[in-house]
């Protein structure tokens, strides 16, 4: 980005800065041979726009492809995750050779709904987001003004808290082989995501002061929590050296996920546990243990606060729909009209 300012000694305001372009970045210390400031700022702007259409040709939002944005955008990242670069490459199947100022929410629908009839809102909504970082990225190194067409997200709904009775509870994390179920007693008492319990460290955990450290967060922030006694005892009783992950399979190895961020790691192990401890008709996925976490601290009396505290969400709205599980703390609310 360029910018101008005054060169001590002189009256002369300076154009200096880089501008991004595909082949890389182009430095600029020039003088305007003005001392009006906007003058100056608007001699920064054509120098701007000249780099611009000397790399991408006049009119460059038409000629810089989806594709062409999406490898600048990949090298600009350290890591993608599986799932990310599962969506990345379906876009660029259908996606890649399109202008960037020409995809717009009639295109977008129309093929998502050619060649993913019946996609779940919350999918459209995933590859949408996708879509949209890319080209946020690519507007961010064309210029800061530009601006693409919306693409409307898909209302998802929410889905409704699912949470286990202590029975349940004690006989789905007995059906688990011992080498695994304190993993599933981290879930079930700490309210973690799968990806942040599997990919913890024991150098993240604090055996004397009974806490342990999220450092690679969904939304970003780390956090530390407190942890339940239960979880102390499973993991005091963990009989191997204490380093790496602190949760591994049944072949004593890191799960996938601490690897590659795939969503899946235990999916049928998991299943087939719930199968045996709860029948074959009752729906409990290894993502639920965060359901019935939050649940049961709703319904146990917790606010919101500690709730979004505790399990890393920075939205109240995320956690409301547990809240709502238990109406006893607003009863004294409502009898205070007299």
């Amino acid at each position: 980005m360029l910018q101008v300012r005054k060169r001590k000694g002189s009256p002369y305001y300076q154009i200096v800065g880089h501008v991004k372009t595909p082949n890389g970045s182009i430095r600029i210390r020039q003088s305007t041979k003005t001392t009006d400031k906007q003058e100056a700022e608007s001699q920064a702007h054509r120098v701007t726009q000249a780099i611009i259409d000397n790399a991408y040709g006049r009119g460059h939002t038409t000629n810089y492809s989806f594709g062409s944005a999406t490898i600048d955008y990949i090298n600009a990242k350290e890591s993608i995750d599986e799932s990310a670069s599962y969506r990345i490459r379906f876009l660029n199947e259908h996606f890649g050779n399109t202008s960037l100022s020409d995809i717009n929410n009639g295109m977008f629908n129309k093929i998502l709904n050619r060649v993913k009839p019946g996609i779940k809102p919350s999918y459209f909504n995933r590859l949408k987001n996708t879509l949209n970082a890319i080209r946020n990225y690519a507007g961010e190194q064309i210029s800061e003004d530009i601006t693409f067409p919306k693409i409307k997200g898909r209302k998802v709904e929410k889905p409704k808290p699912v949470f286990l009775s202590f029975e349940e509870q004690e006989r789905l994390i007995n059906a688990f082989n011992p080498i695994l179920q304190p993993l599933i007693i981290f879930l079930c008492y700490s309210g973690a995501r799968i990806g942040e319990a599997v990919c913890l460290l024991w150098k993240d955990v604090d055996m004397d002061k009974r806490t342990v450290t999220f450092w690679d967060t969904k939304n970003g922030d780390f956090r530390t929590i407190p942890i339940h006694d239960r979880i102390y005892e499973s993991l005091r009783c963990i009989n191997r050296e204490r380093k790496g992950p602190v949760f591994v399979s049944t072949k004593q190895k890191p799960f996938r996920y601490y690897y590659t961020g795939s969503g899946d790691v235990m999916d049928q192990t998991h299943r087939n546990a719930v199968k045996r401890a709860l029948g074959s008709h009752r729906k409990f996925k290894i993502h639920n243990w965060r359901s019935h976490w939050a649940s049961t601290h709703a319904l146990a009396g917790i606010n919101d606060k500690k709730l979004m505290a505790l399990g890393g969400w920075n939205d109240s709205k995320s956690v409301m729909h547990y809240i709502r599980l238990n109406p006893e703390h607003l009863r004294d609310d409502i009898n205070k009209m007299k």
